[in-house]
Order: C-alpha cells, then sequence, then structure tokens
C-alpha cells in the first residue's frame, strides 16, 4: 500500500526572522525534520483572486501519514523536495481521521517559493 511506503521525502524546515540593523529582517531556516516520508501532488498553475496581480501560481499538496510526524507541521514552514528541486511555504494545514485501515493522514497546502 502507498501510504505504508510514500515514494517522496522532503526536508521541512522551521522559519525564524533575524533582525541586522543594516539590511533589516532576514528569514532564517532551520532543519526541524529531515527526510520525511510523504506523497507530494505537484499542482499546475491555478487562479488566484479575480483579478489579482498575480494571476497564476503553482501550488503543491502534500501528505504525511501522521503517525510519522515526530512533531506538528505548522504555517509557515518550509518543505524541500530535494527529487523536484523545489521549496514550498505550507500555507495551511489540514488533518484527516484514521479510518477502516487507512492511517490519519495531515495534509500541507503550499506554495512555491521563488
Amino acid at each position: 500500500m502507498i501510504l505504508s511506503d510514500p515514494p517522496h521525502t522532503v526536508d521541512i524546515y522551521r522559519v525564524t526572522v533575524a533582525f541586522d540593523g543594516a539590511s533589516g529582517p532576514q528569514p532564517q531556516y532551520t532543519l526541524a525534520m529531515g527526510g520525511v516520508r510523504c506523497l507530494l501532488s505537484v499542482g499546475g498553475s491555478s487562479e488566484t483572486e479575480a483579478m489579482g496581480t498575480n494571476p497564476l501560481r503553482d501550488t503543491a499538496t502534500v501528505a504525511f501519514v501522521q503517525a510519522s510526524l515526530p512533531a506538528p507541521i505548522l504555517a509557515g514552514y518550509v518543505l524541500d523536495s530535494p527529487a523536484l528541486g523545489r521549496r514550498y511555504r505550507v500555507v495551511g494545514v489540514r488533518s484527516g481521521i484514521a479510518c477502516g485501515g487507512i492511517p490519519a493522514l495531515v495534509y500541507c497546502d503550499c506554495e512555491a517559493m521563488t
């Protein structure tokens, strides 16, 4: 079953902000969890709000088996996919419920970082 051996891996980073008097606030990335198995579904470009300034965005949904996560994932975290060479910012997190032999899943809605 694909959920017992997910095909993708990501590194999960916490983001903090460091302040430098000369250049202002700078994001700092700290590895929270490395090599976490997941299902990665990369979306195509999708429409944003009508009349938005950036009409297209690169999105992804990443699913984790909840029991495989040693700590919760929060909005604002960064998922790095070495296989795809892409980094995604988590914009939302949803959880499912285990049912009938299917484990509980955590879904991260993400946007590509440019």
